[in-house]
C-alpha cells in the first residue's frame, strides 16, 4: 500500500488533490493575514515542501501581498464623517422644504380653482337666472320672518300663560312634588347603606 502511494505521488507530476488544493488556498490567506497557529504553519510548510507548484503559488502571492501594501491607502478626512452626516441633515431638509412647497401649491390651486368654479356659477345665475334667484331670495327671507314670528309668539304665550294663577298653582303643584320625590330617594339610599353596613359590623362583633 505504501510503495502504491509513493508511485501515485512520485509517477509523471506531483500534483496534489483538489481537497489539498482548497486547504493550501485557505492555509495562504490565514498566513498573510498572521493567523495561522502551530499545527496550521506545520502543514503549510509540509505543503510547501511537499508540492512545489504550492511553493510557485505562495512566492506569487507574497509579491501580488507586498505590492497591494506598497500601494499608498485612501483614508478619509478627520471630519469626513461630521460633514458627511450635516449634508444628509441637510439634504433630508431640502426635501421637506420642496415637498412643503409643492403640497402648499396644489392647496392654494384647488382653493383657487374652486373660487373660480363658485364665482363663475354665481355670475351665471345672477346673469342668467335673475328671477329665480330674486325669487329664492324673498322666499328664504318670508321663511325666516314666519319662523321669528312663530318664536315670538311662542314666547308671547308662554309668558302670558305663566302669569295666570293656574299656572303658578300648577308650578308650585310640581315643585312639591319634586321635593318629595327627591326626599324619598335619599331617604331610600340612606336606608340601603345603613342595610350593607349591619351585615359589615356584625363581622367585626
Amino acid at each position: 500500500m505504501e510503495a502504491k502511494n509513493f508511485m501515485q505521488q512520485t509517477s509523471g507530476r506531483n500534483r496534489p488533490t483538489p481537497e489539498q488544493e482548497e486547504e493550501f488556498m485557505l492555509l495562504i490567506s490565514l498566513s498573510l493575514d498572521n493567523l495561522v497557529d502551530e499545527a496550521e504553519t506545520a502543514q503549510f510548510e509540509q505543503y510547501l515542501t511537499q508540492y512545489s507548484s504550492f511553493a510557485t503559488q505562495w512566492q506569487e502571492w507574497q509579491r501580488l501581498h507586498q505590492q497591494f501594501d506598497a500601494m499608498p491607502h485612501a483614508e478619509p478626512a478627520a471630519d469626513f464623517v461630521g460633514r458627511f452626516e450635516a449634508r444628509l441633515i441637510q439634504q433630508e431638509r431640502r426635501q421637506q422644504l420642496w415637498l412643503g412647497v409643492v403640497i402648499g401649491s396644489v392647496t392654494f390651486l384647488l382653493w383657487l380653482g374652486v373660487m373660480a368654479g363658485l364665482f363663475s356659477m354665481g355670475a351665471y345665475l345672477f346673469a342668467n337666472q335673475g328671477s329665480w334667484l330674486s325669487a329664492l331670495i324673498q322666499n328664504l327671507t318670508y321663511a325666516w320672518v314666519n319662523v321669528l314670528q312663530w318664536v315670538r309668539t311662542g314666547w308671547s304665550t308662554f309668558e302670558t300663560f305663566a302669569g295666570t294663577p293656574q299656572a303658578k298653582a300648577i308650578g308650585s303643584g310640581y315643585l312639591v312634588i319634586t321635593a318629595a320625590l327627591l326626599m324619598g330617594w335619599l331617604a331610600f339610599l340612606r336606608h340601603s347603606l345603613q342595610l350593607e353596613e349591619l351585615p359589615s359590623q356584625a363581622i367585626v362583633a
